[in-house]
């Protein structure tokens, strides 16, 4: 069974691991930023997540485990966290975790959980790759507004093909036309879904479903008439991300 950590502190992380190792279980990745979660939970397709509440970006574990369930996903979920105020506990319980575990934790005690959890999930499929993708769309809306000279405009994200930042400013490329602005390609990323859009150098991002092909060989990405720069760094987890 796959199982994937979401925490943000390298101790707990490297406790976890070893649990993992000892019972046999596949261990699919680990992040500690939100938003590389919900990119990885698309990836991987885990069968349980060790959820923290506390993580970088722009999301805590609740919300995480929110947009699971409000989706009826097929995850089971495990809180470790070193939260244990009632006000998070009750906020935590109405995304009907399997279980609640505050730091430090019993290693045997852990273990058991997670082997009960597994258990239990055994009988789950997921239902779709790209559900996470149809959720963020939801919550975020398919469109926003951005300043470009004295004017604001409506970006429609399904038609961005891809955004490349060059000094202070980032091109917009859409389906039917270019769109230079002064905003770098954090705030951009901040305002797209992260399941859709791939970093795919350091300067470069690209909408996932508007790739028409790869060249392996030769590092590129294309999107139309464009032909865009994959970094040998992010290629491996771009192929991934695609499978």
């Amino acid at each position: 069974m796959k199982v994937l950590i979401i925490e943000d502190d390298s101790i707990y992380v490297e406790v976890l691991e070893v649990l993992l190792k000892e019972m046999n279980c596949e261990l699919i990745g680990h992040t500690g930023d939100s938003s590389e979660a919900f990119r990885l939970i698309r990836a991987t397709k885990p069968d349980l997540i060790l959820l923290d509440i506390h993580l970088r970006g722009r999301w805590n574990g609740i919300e995480i485990a929110t947009r699971i369930q409000e989706q009826k996903i097929p995850i089971s979920i495990i809180f470790i966290t070193s939260l244990s105020d009632d006000v998070t506990f009750e906020n935590a319980k109405e995304t009907k975790p399997f279980a609640y575990i505050t730091k430090p934790f019993d290693r045997i005690s852990v273990k058991r959980t997670i082997a009960l959890a597994l258990d239990q999930n055994r009988t789950k499929i997921l239902k779709s790759s790209n559900i996470w993708k149809e959720k963020e769309y939801d919550n975020q809306g398919n469109s926003f507004f951005i300043k470009a000279g004295h004017r604001l405009h409506k970006i429609h994200i399904p038609s961005i093909y891809y955004i490349e930042v060059n000094n202070r400013y980032s091109s917009i490329v859409l389906e039917d036309r270019l769109l230079s602005v002064k905003t770098s390609l954090k705030e951009l990323a901040e305002k797209l879904p992260s399941a859709c859009f791939f970093k795919v150098n350091k300067s470069c991002m690209v909408n996932i479903d508007r790739i028409d092909n790869i060249d392996v060989n030769n590092n590129l990405i294309i999107i139309g008439d464009y032909k865009i720069s994959l970094s040998r760094r992010n290629k491996k987890d771009l192929l991934k991300v695609l499978e």
